[in-house]
């Protein structure tokens, strides 16, 4: 990835049994993104797919309360108080 700009986060994820490379930008170009884990970017991914958290969490084998903070970390870095806010900005 030699031609990969510095402020450009690239990501390889697991998704459906496919492993996927996800960009910072191809998620919605938000600033903050940059900020995300690997987890937190694929619970954004999955949430702008309209997943609810019962999905989420069969689709990553994770418990609700793993869920819940992923979530809550992704409101407080992107600064917002919703799920609604969070996708309006994205």
């Amino acid at each position: 990835m030699a031609d990969t700009p510095r402020d450009l986060a690239a990501f390889e994820l697991q998704h459906d049994g496919r492993r996927l490379l996800v960009f910072s930008w191809a998620l919605g170009a938000h600033e903050g993104l940059r900020g995300l884990t690997p987890a937190e970017l694929e619970v954004l991914a999955l949430l702008r797919e309209g997943l609810g958290d019962r999905a989420i969490c069969a689709r990553r084998g994770v418990k609700r309360s793993t869920l819940t903070k992923q979530i809550d970390r992704i409101y407080k870095k992107l600064g917002v108080s919703s799920r609604r806010e969070l996708l309006a900005r994205l």
